[in-house]
């Protein structure tokens, strides 16, 4: 009786710490997408005009894959939450418990296509865009330039399209579990704002994949990483309420002896 609480709360803990480590990574990611290479003449046209980002990609190489270790390193923090948020809405709730594995699992699944995603963008882009304008200031030709800028586009578009379907499943965890927190705490915040995030995230995804011009998605990083940290501020409550059960237990175990 005494262990399992002690073990949750430990789980849940990771958890909260890990989502909170994520939502920082992720703000950490939006300001040095829109401010540090900013500042070095990246615009946030050039995502969308590959004939301008890839020059600019082929002089500043190692800033344009710090972005993308950044998002990848706010993933990776990512994978444990899912699990602490399926063992938070079973130990507290009854209602939807039954669906809290399936959100676990679609959750798990996210994240880690959201990592695969990433990876086809991080190890591509730096030669795509050597290629394009030509190593050792060997200018290709302009056909070399056009088949190169096609596959440049292959690879974007692949990883582009990874990223925006996890995005998807990202929505539907997210509001699945946010709507299983709010029947159970429905005073909560975080609950209330862990549904509504998770309905936005999943809206805006279909909105990009239907209309690749969609500017919504440039908010989306922020909105997910207040939302991660709320998240592990819950997890980290939680956590702290089961081991303070935990100790009860334990002195009156030790009291009875």
């Amino acid at each position: 009786m005494i262990q399992q609480p002690t073990a949750i709360s430990v789980l849940l803990r990771l958890g909260g710490i890990s989502a909170i480590l994520a939502g920082g990574l992720f703000f950490l990611t939006v300001i040095y997408a829109f401010g540090f290479m900013s500042s070095l003449g990246f615009t946030q046209e050039m995502f969308d005009d590959r004939r301008l980002l890839l020059p600019w990609v082929a002089d500043h190489t190692n800033v344009y894959s710090g972005l993308w270790l950044l998002y990848f390193a706010s993933q990776m923090f990512m994978l444990p939450v899912p699990l602490a948020l399926y063992t938070l809405t079973r130990h507290f709730g009854g209602w939807g418990s039954g669906v809290a594995a399936p959100c676990a699992v679609v959750g798990t699944t996210a994240v880690a296509m959201a990592m695969v995603g990433l990876i086809v963008i991080y190890t591509t882009s730096p030669l795509v865009a050597h290629a394009y304008v030509g190593y050792a200031d060997a200018a290709p030709s302009s056909l070399d330039k056009d088949s190169v800028l096609l596959l440049g586009d292959l690879f974007a578009d692949v990883g582009k399209e990874i990223r925006l379907f996890s995005e998807v499943l990202l929505g539907i965890w997210l509001g699945g579990t946010g709507a299983m927190m709010v029947h159970q705490t429905r005073s909560s915040v975080v609950s209330w704002a862990t549904l509504g995030i998770g309905g936005y995230t999943l809206c805006v995804a279909i909105l990009k994949i239907l209309d690749p011009m969609n500017p919504l998605e440039d908010t989306l990083a922020l909105v997910l990483a207040m939302g991660y940290v709320g998240v592990g501020t819950q997890l980290l409550r939680r956590s702290g309420r089961l081991a303070a059960r935990s100790s009860e237990l334990r002195r009156t175990s030790t009291g009875l002896n």
